[in-house]
């Protein structure tokens, strides 16, 4: 027979077969990013007869089996459930273990009024724990506040030009913090309604499930995520009895454009036009402000100048959003998808420093942007990478040299930073008017393993070459060998850079040779420092 038991007791050592658990599932979300347009898995909040919560999870074929019964109003009645360990990515409740409804459970309906279980549940949080007590970026957490005002709508590239507003959050003790509404967020606020009403009274929002974002070390937010509600209906215990805290002190919601510009005849029209690419040099990318939100993109005509990643250029990502899997001793997992994976695709990640004639830069090419650069598909690469005994794939090396109309949207925080890198979102060929912008081609030399010793390293007392010798030893060094591959300066190959080669040359022959007769060097590029060119890599 069938004993009943507390849902938020079970354990993986519970006897499944034989429990039943009576409660109410409160929230019921997708736990999947549906811009992905896919939704394989479902989360829910489930409070049992006694009182107690858990988290659990549902696939979608199971979810569509169970839809009539399993909702946020029925009080149900579950068997032939099965526990699983809980991760602590987007948890809700501070259990380690979630309970899973699977294609063997069964579902029953109970009568509303058998058990006095609430319709909706908060566990609040307050905003100062945010980058204090709560660090962890895939923290969620409940909270309730002021709304005290909202940006205005940007687009963001980056995410597949996703829109986002950000709303101001401020507590009773006078603590502001930013929250980013995502673009099926930013349809569900009377922007101008809420206005209105703030000029006689406190707006309250109650929020389930935001999900902490760090910026950098320093700044927190919040962001919402699938699994985001919010509530503004002061008949709710929690937002009356707020309400009744928090005397109105005639300030109304701070708006970043008039209430006109809010009330939109159409879902999903964003706020600010979008604007098209600034073109800028690299001297001025690194003298901007730029911030996480920046709608503005850049376009830099640039030259790569060194491939600074030739040993962490791919990652092991999810087969399904591509996102970096995490690995354990039980093999993969997708954070993103909250899913095992048996196993993964490489995706390109490679960090590359370009120049043009002004400044220097470092730009990251992710997935399909790098592939189109390199030529040929991260897999591909990391096959010959294996076959080759972990040597860098001569695709990738070949990238140093090439020029392209970078445009790139800043990502990072602060007016100072020493530091900055920027995420490459498209590129195209130069334009004719803007090649003079462009630094000279690098010269790479090959490695020969018949290279002449003599050259490499001159005896201490050897005398200087004579005139005959000089001239021909310049004689020999004009013609310029095609170049094959930069030289990796972590290498243990004995390879000598040209230019002191040429610089040792120079030296001799200066010393030796009459003032009619010179050499041809060629010299760097003016705009280009010695800390922008790494000499013991590249020729000038």
């Amino acid at each position: 027979m069938s004993r009943l038991i507390p849902a938020s007791k079970v354990t993986e050592t519970t006897n499944t077969l034989n429990a039943t658990i009576h409660g109410r599932p409160v929230r019921i979300w997708p736990a999947s990013d549906p811009r992905r347009g896919k939704v394989w898995k479902y989360s829910f909040l489930f409070l049992d007869h006694m009182g107690g919560k858990i988290q659990g999870i549902i696939m979608a074929p199971d979810r569509q089996r169970v839809a009539n019964s399993f909702t946020e109003q029925n009080i149900v009645e579950i068997t032939r459930f099965s526990v699983t360990a809980a991760t602590k990515d987007y948890q809700v409740v501070d259990y380690k273990y979630l309970l899973s409804i699977t294609h063997q459970t069964q579902i029953k309906t109970l009568p509303s009024d058998m058990y006095p279980i609430p319709v909706y549940h908060f566990d609040f949080k307050r905003l100062e724990d945010v980058g204090t007590e709560i660090t962890y970026e895939k923290a969620v957490l409940d909270t309730i506040a002021r709304l005290s005002g909202f940006s205005t709508v940007r687009t963001v590239q980056s995410a597949g030009n996703a829109r986002v507003q950000t709303m101001y959050l401020t507590n009773e003790r006078g603590f502001t913090m930013d929250v980013a509404l995502w673009a099926d967020f930013i349809d569900q606020f009377d922007i101008a309604a809420l206005y209105e009403q703030s000029k006689t009274t406190p707006i309250i929002i109650a929020c389930n499930g935001l999900q902490v974002r760090k910026a950098n070390p320093d700044i927190y937010s919040l962001k919402t995520y699938t699994g985001t509600r919010f509530y503004l209906d002061n008949t709710i215990k929690e937002i009356s009895d707020y309400l009744h805290q928090t005397p109105y002190d005639g300030k109304t919601i701070v708006l970043e454009a008039t209430p006109e510009m809010f009330n939109r005849t159409a879902p999903g029209r964003s706020l600010v036009a979008r604007s098209p690419p600034v073109n800028i040099t690299l001297a001025q990318l690194n003298g901007l402000y730029l911030d996480n939100f920046t709608e503005t993109l850049y376009q830099c005509p640039s030259r790569i100048i060194q491939f600074t990643s030739p040993f962490d250029w791919c990652y092991a990502a999810c087969t399904d959003c591509h996102k970096k899997l995490d690995r354990s001793s039980l093999g993969y997992y997708c954070s993103e998808c909250h899913t095992r994976k048996r196993t993964f695709v490489p995706w390109y990640r490679m960090t590359v420093r370009v120049a043009d004639q002004t400044d220097a830069a470092q730009f990251m090419l992710l997935g399909k942007t790098g592939e189109m650069i390199v030529g040929s598909d991260a897999v591909t690469m990391k096959m010959q990478q294996d076959q080759n005994d972990g040597a860098v794939p001569q695709p990738l090396q070949d990238i140093v040299n090439k020029a392209y109309l970078f445009t790139v949207q800043g990502k990072q925080l602060g007016p100072v930073l020493t530091y900055r890198t920027y995420t490459v979102s498209r590129h195209e060929p130069v334009p004719d008017d803007m090649l003079h912008l462009l630094p000279e081609p690098l010269l790479l030399i090959e490695d020969s393993p018949s290279a002449d010793p003599s050259l490499i390293e001159a005896p201490v007392n050897t005398p200087p070459p004579s005139q005959d010798k000089g001239k021909a030893i310049a004689a020999d060094l004009t013609p310029v060998t095609p170049l094959k591959r930069p030289v990796d300066p972590h290498s243990t190959e004995s390879t000598v850079p040209t230019k002191t080669v040429r610089r040792r040359l120079q030296e001799d022959l200066t010393a030796s040779t009459p003032p009619d007769i010179t050499v041809p060097l060629n010299n760097p590029p003016k705009s280009l420092s010695a800390e922008t060119i790494d000499e013991s890599t590249h020729d000038d």
